[in-house]
């Protein structure tokens, strides 16, 4: 009678102990019920969502957590959310009022975009406060649906997205080259035919410019190594692509920098080593006796202190030997800037000797020139006043190129036992030091070209040369960026 009443839950009199174990069995029977019922159903419902999961590209663990009865995750495990934008906001504390925003771009960095609409033509601040503000809500809701994408228009509307790599860099670099020096645009020139070579020698020319991997970047300057090039040559090689990946980059064709990982090789200094005074010697007397043309441009290079580009691109018409100047057009100087330099006397002998000629001759001549072959008109044979490899330069209506010079000093070289001892470059640091020695400060900047003093300073002392009292007093410290030293101001800051 005890067991009936105690499992009976009508039956008065139990206690409260007992009426708890009974409610709990009783929701126990109703939940076991209630999953009998439920169970198909929500196998039914994980299978269809686990395949719909994995065509959506979600993961087996992911699935799990998702579809797990345990409690959330925390909020510090989560992980955090990746905007590809960030710090939209309303610029109105200039006169012109625009939106500011950052914008990721493929490669992962933020880059800043602005847009000012139709701000800047509303006069009244408060109808343009009204139409910034409708702005800024309209690009923050184009942003947040991914409407508003400026790589992705860019992307879309650039032509070279379309393109291979080297037509992709051929075209950057006839877009860059009325930019730069003639000089520069041929140095690129060559950085790319030599990775178009390599890209042939690979098969891989339909290589796109994001497909360029590093581990291709690291074969190619292995390639480099085994054509024979010097370290220098590799070094520019290297630095040029690296320039070259910018310009797709600024485009937004690549996200990477294969090159940016690649170390310099190390280089050997003191490859314009000046020669010694008893080797100068020897080079001077044989030119006179041998080569009189390579004699002007050595002078040309020892004392006007002129690069071989500059040489091979002079006319005529910038010769003057009245005033005993030269006057050197920015088209072909480095700098970049119409600049004139003294001519010594040495140098105006030579170049009487030079200019020499029986009828007057025009002023667009250049000075080390050369005239066209037109064996079809000459039944075969140079035409008059052409130059040959070993006999005279003379003055003609086109430039010769400074291979020309080169070889010829190069011949010099050889002949007196010095090869490989110096270049033809280096006769411009000899000069230098020299000059140093007779000039006053003022003349040797002039001469060299220098745009202050301080950079004369320091070529000295990079040629080992230390400059002269007067020099120094003149120049109390090399000027950092923002200043400028000249005798004027050093005088003012004496006087005050």
């Amino acid at each position: 009678m005890v067991a009936r009443r105690a499992h009976n839950p009508k039956v008065t009199g139990s206690s409260p102990v007992s009426a708890t174990l009974q409610t709990k069995t009783a929701l126990a029977l109703d939940a076991r019920r209630f999953l009998r019922v439920l169970a198909p159903l929500l196998r039914q419902f994980l299978r269809q969502f686990g395949r719909a999961s994995c065509a959506r590209g979600i993961t087996a663990r992911r699935f799990l957590l998702l579809t797990s009865f345990a409690r959330p995750m925390p909020a510090k495990m989560l992980p955090p959310l990746q905007l590809p934008y960030k710090h939209l906001a309303l610029v109105d504390t200039g006169p012109r009022w625009y939106i500011k925003y950052y914008y990721r771009n493929p490669s992962g960095r933020f880059v800043r975009f602005r847009e000012y609409g139709e701000l800047a033509t509303i006069a009244d601040l408060g109808m343009r406060r009204a139409a910034a503000l409708a702005l800024l809500q309209s690009m923050r809701d184009a942003l947040a649906s991914g409407v508003l994408n400026p790589f992705a228009r860019a992307a879309l509307t650039d032509p070279l997205a379309k393109l291979a790599l080297m037509p992709a860099l051929w075209a950057l670099h006839e877009a860059h080259a009325p930019r730069v020096k003639p000089r520069t645009c041929a140095a690129y020139k060559d950085y790319l035919k030599r990775l178009q070579r390599f890209l042939e020698s690979e098969k891989l020319l339909e290589v796109s410019p994001a497909q360029f991997t590093p581990q291709l970047a690291r074969r190619f300057t292995a390639w480099l190594t085994a054509t024979g090039l010097s370290n220098t040559t590799h070094n520019n090689t290297v630095v040029g692509l690296r320039i070259a990946w910018n310009w797709l980059l600024a485009r937004e064709l690549v996200a990477h920098r294969p090159f940016a990982s690649i170390k310099l090789l190390g280089t050997t200094e003191g490859r314009h080593v000046p020669l010694e005074s008893t080797a100068q010697a020897a080079c001077w007397a044989y030119v006179s006796l041998h080569d009189r043309s390579l004699k002007l441009a050595m002078l040309l290079i020892y004392q006007c202190f002129l690069r071989e580009s500059e040489i091979c691109a002079l006319t005529l018409g910038q010769v003057d030997l009245f005033s005993r100047t030269l006057t050197l057009a920015g088209t072909g100087s480095k700098n970049r800037k119409t600049q004139a330099v003294a001519l010594t006397p040495q140098v105006c002998e030579e170049l009487g000797y030079h200019l020499a000629s029986p009828s007057p001759l025009p002023a667009t001549y250049y000075l080390f020139g050369r005239h066209q072959l037109t064996r079809a008109a000459t039944g075969g044979t140079r035409k008059t006043g052409s130059t040959s490899k070993a006999g005279p330069i003379r003055p003609g209506p086109h430039p010769i190129h400074p291979h020309r010079l080169y070889e010829r000093h190069k011949r010099m070289l050889e002949k007196l036992d010095l090869a490989g001892q110096t270049t033809l470059y280096a006769w411009k640091h000899t000069g230098a030091a020299a000059a140093s020695e007779v000039m006053t400060p003022y003349e040797l900047q002039r001469q060299l070209r220098h745009s202050h003093a301080g950079i004369t300073q320091r070529y000295l002392a990079w040629l080992g040369k230390d400059a002269p009292s007067a020099f120094m007093d003149w120049v109390p410290s090399a000027p950092t960026k923002g200043q400028h030293h000249s005798p004027t101001n050093a005088r003012k800051k004496a006087d005050g």
